[in-house]
């Protein structure tokens, strides 16, 4: 908090306030030109302690006596550990980074700057002269971690990324500050240790030695800001084309895929040229560890995974690195499109039209068909039951989350692919390249929505505006089609409805009876609807409008005649504002009862109980019903939860309630989130500790359908607390988990016990993506519980009759894998297991372990007793899928295991399926 003349400032929307007070002073002149910003950078990183020194000179012309300048010091948004911003990054950087200003001189007269807090910096300046010059001397710290918004440490890697003091201008208009709109060029010298290879932004222009330091000229540029990467391990690879430059640093010496990456370079921005009049002197790019590519400007980050994959071809790669590509001309200045949601879809409109009109033939993979499907279905439900006229851009759940950023392209692609479908691709391209012409050599852009319009007055400047914002549905459908025989032919005529608001080309796919060829027309479709007349020997069979899907149809169903039969089970993207309501098919396999069959519905609502609860609070509901084929005994599962908001905190309260196999059983639990937790000398081990309470009332009234060794009848209420303490610091990850539970006497007639646990788990990064895990399990029993109650050496004892659940390894359980199919239990338990793992991203959703393990322990009704013949152990290795970070699946192999069945060997081949251990 900084403290000014009595006035303090402890959030950025005091800074407003400020510099309106700053202000009044001033006199506006109402010129909102657009500023041309120049930076001169001149820096030297010192790679001994992660120091970079540097000079920073801004000059900034247009200047208005009424603007007010800021510095935004990027890296200091995490500079203090106490901070939001610090938690949401905590597992990506090891430290704080800080960045600290020297010296500030405005026309070289040293200033004081005010702090408006550790990131913002207020300069001021009250000059009328419109053409300012500021002098910044600053220091910065350079933290190791994954974060690469600002400068950090990777492997090998410095990722230099807002190391310098960023201008941000903003003018009185009226009563209101608003942001100056901007333009910033570069030229950049950086120095280092003459042993690193350097690249950035732009082009390398001379590189000169000086007592073992090397000093790197880069060409001036306008950028939206600048980028700069090296490495001491690498050398660097420079390919010279007659348009660009391409610079590779890569992590070995593999000249084919080299090669391959810079030839897709001079390729897709020789074709670039000729679309959108787009070009680039040059594309720095350097391999890298981490899961994804990253796209900065004038620079892409390759994952090294991904380079042989590039190379032989495989679609999913190579479309992502055109997509990085894409995003050098589109996002970062190249080309000034003045509408930040036009942006996303146009990239991936090239990405894909450059695929298709290349002609490459792609190498099948089963990752890219997988992912497409899935990406494509949660567009679909989000279209379809996303509120019309709603400008919420995008939604998500949280298990959605690590996509969300590619739903929100493919949406906005989709109504581009409707607003060039309707231009025509040539227009629609020469359109840009006016656009692009116009605008490209100022420091001044249009909006491209209205620039558009205004040059094809053939669509209205408000349906662009609709669709980008998705503010409308578009449904291009089939309404009838009738055959009439007239002599030897047949007359066939197809209405057509759509809601375009204008004529639109349509696509259609024809079907002849006895003939499997389809016949493709375009004809030009009146709104709302017309009627396509076709002449031919046969009658038709099958029609199918839009069948390359141009337009951002709402619904497909209604695209052929006849009308298909399609059956959707279900759709996990409830939205807010609306009622609704999703069933899951049940059929659950078990032992004794050869299957349960039944229903499940789902669904969500809002309501508003204002000024009793202060917002909308969503609620979650289910009710479930199914039935025993042998047991010929009906079953029910219900469940609701909801926040509540006038309690602090907020905590979530969940019910349920079941029944099955004559056992019936609720809960009721809430989890508090206590806050976030630091260690003493370890203020980098960052996490959260929050509680957990659940009371339980179950009551068993037979054991028909019941494992005997399992279960016994009677009923009990049993009050549990669970304490969660979870760390997570890039590569280590620890977590501490305590249940302490008891039968209150008072409600308990058939059963009373007091039952404890404790669960230590750490994981860490061994080297590469080799990771190790180990874990501590303890739990005690006194009193006398019932049998379903007790602690199993592998497996919660729950439902044991549904869905495999004896052969899942839970979170609060022995975990010993070769015990899976075992009833060992006991009152007392003691288990460790250790893992060493092999983690692969098989795409952003997605992780694949493949997992080596070892267990041991004890578990005795009574005193444990600590002999090693006691001792149970098992060896084993499996693969474990982890989808969303929410949904996992494995399956181990325990082989080796000390104590088996009775004429079983200890060494043999065991399968068992398997959940993670949430160590993630």
């Amino acid at each position: 908090m900084f403290e000014w003349s009595g006035v303090k400032f402890n959030n950025s929307k005091k800074y407003i306030f400020f510099l309106f007070l700053l202000s009044v002073f001033n006199i506006a002149r109402g010129d909102n030109s657009p500023l041309d910003v120049h930076y001169r950078l001149d820096v030297e990183l010192n790679t001994a302690n992660s120091l970079l020194t540097g000079d920073c000179y801004i000059t900034i012309s247009n200047f208005d006596s009424a603007d007010s300048i800021v510095l935004l010091l990027k890296p200091n948004r995490y500079k203090n550990i106490n901070t939001k911003s610090f938690h949401s990054a905590e597992a990506r950087i090891e430290e704080p980074p800080y960045m600290k200003i020297e010296s500030v001189k405005v026309r070289s007269k040293s200033v004081k700057p005010i702090f408006i807090n550790d990131s913002l910096i207020y300069l001021p300046t009250r000059y009328n002269q419109n053409k300012l010059e500021i002098n910044i001397e600053y220091l910065l710290y350079i933290p190791n971690g994954t974060l690469t918004e600002i400068p950090v440490k990777e492997g090998d890697l410095y990722i230099l990324n807002s190391f310098y003091p960023e201008i941000d201008i903003n003018s009185l208009a009226g009563d209101k500050f608003k942001n100056r709109d901007f333009f910033c060029s570069f030229d950049v010298t950086f120095s280092v240790d003459s042993g690193y290879a350097v690249i950035g932004s732009s082009k390398i222009i001379k590189k000169h030695w000086n007592n073992s330091k090397v000093f790197v000229h880069f060409e001036k540029c306008r950028e939206k800001y600048f980028t700069i990467i090296l490495s001491s391990e690498r050398k660097l690879i420079t390919k010279h084309y007659p348009n660009i430059d391409v610079y590779i640093l890569p992590l070995s010496k593999r000249k084919e895929t080299v090669e391959r990456i810079a030839e897709l370079v001079k390729d897709f921005d020789s074709w670039m040229s000729t679309k959108v009049s787009g070009s680039r002197s040059c594309i720095s790019i350097s391999v890298h560890n981490l899961p994804d590519f990253i796209s900065l400007p004038g620079v892409i980050l390759i994952p090294h995974s991904e380079l042989m994959k590039i190379k032989r071809g495989y679609l999913f790669s190579v479309e992502s690195f055109i997509h990085s590509m894409a995003k050098q001309y589109i996002s970062f200045e190249t080309i000034k499109l003045g509408n930040e949601l036009f942006t996303p879809g146009l990239e991936l409109y090239l990405v894909k039209t450059y695929l298709k009109e290349t002609g490459i033939t792609y190498t099948p993979n089963i990752q890219e068909k997988i992912y497409r499907k899935l990406i494509g279905y949660i567009v679909s439900s989000l279209d379809k039951f996303h509120p019309q006229g709603n400008e919420i851009f995008i939604t998500s759940t949280q298990n959605f989350l690590p996509i969300t950023k590619e739903i929100a392209e493919i949406r906005t692609y989709e109504s581009l692919k409707t607003i060039i479908n309707l231009l025509g691709e040539d227009k629609f391209f020469g359109t840009l390249q006016e656009y692009n012409n116009l605008y490209g050599s100022k420091n001044i852009r249009g909006d491209i929505i209205h620039f558009v319009a205004a040059n094809n007055p053939q669509i209205s400047d408000t349906l662009i505006t609709d669709l980008i914002y998705q503010k409308r549905r578009i449904d291009v459908s089939i309404q009838n089609l009738l055959s009439i025989k007239k002599n030897s032919h047949f007359l066939n005529s197809i209405e057509v409805k759509h809601n375009l608001g204008m004529s639109a080309p349509i696509k259609l796919k024809i079907y002849f009876k006895n003939n499997n060829t389809p016949l493709f027309i375009t004809d030009t479709v009146n709104s709302p609807r017309d009627t396509i007349f076709i002449s031919s020997k046969t009658p038709l069979r099958k029609v199918v409008i839009d069948p390359y899907k141009d337009y951002k149809d709402i619904d497909r169903r209604n695209n052929r005649f006849p009308k298909p039969v399609k059956l959707t089970p279900f759709f996990s993207l409830p939205e807010p504002e609306a009622y609704q309501i999703y069933f899951i098919p049940t059929f659950d396999f078990n032992k004794r009862d050869i299957a349960r069959i039944g229903i499940k519905l789902r669904g969500a609502h809002w309501f508003d109980l204002r000024p009793f609860i202060p917002a909308e609070e969503r609620n979650d509901w289910a009710i479930g019903v199914n039935f025993g084929l042998k047991s010929k005994s009906p079953g029910y599962d219900i469940a609701y939860s909801t926040n509540l908001k006038i309690i602090p905190g907020s905590p979530r309260i969940e019910m349920n309630a079941r029944s099955y196999f004559d056992i019936s059983e609720a809960t009721v639990s809430t989890e508090y989130y206590i806050g976030d937790i630091r260690y003493l000398f370890f203020y980098k081990m960052q996490g959260y500790k929050k509680l957990k309470i659940t009371l339980t009332t179950q009551k068993v009234k037979t054991l028909t359908f019941l494992d005997e060794k399992r279960w016994e009848t009677g009923r009990y209420n049993f009050l549990n607390l669970q304490f969660i303490n979870f760390h997570n610091w890039i590569y280590l990850r620890h977590m501490f988990v305590a249940n302490f539970g008891f039968t209150p006497r008072f409600t308990n007639k058939d059963f009373n016990f007091l039952k404890y646990s404790f669960d230590i788990q750490v994981r860490y990064r061994l080297v590469g993506n080799i990771y190790a895990l180990n874990r501590i399990f303890y739990g005690r029993i006194n009193g006398t519980p019932p049998r379903q109650k007790l602690f199993y050496i592998f497996g919660k004892n729950n439902f044991e009759n549904l869905s495999f659940s004896s052969f899942y390894q839970i979170k609060g359980s022995g975990d010993m894998r070769g015990y899976g199919k075992r009833n060992l239990s006991g009152q007392n338990i003691l288990t460790s297991n250790m893992e060493f793992i092999y983690n692969l991203v098989l795409f952003k959703i997605l992780d694949f372990d493949i997992v080596i393990f070892g267990d041991a322990g004890m578990v005795s009704q009574r005193t444990l007793n600590f002999k090693m013949e006691n001792f149970l152990y098992d060896v084993g290795m499996g693969i474990r899928i982890n989808l969303f970070e929410n949904i996992k699946f494995g399956i181990s192999s325990p082989f080796y295991v000390s104590h088996p069945p009775a004429g079983e060997k200890k060494l043999k081949p065991r399968f068992i399926i398997t959940t993670d251990l949430k160590t993630r």
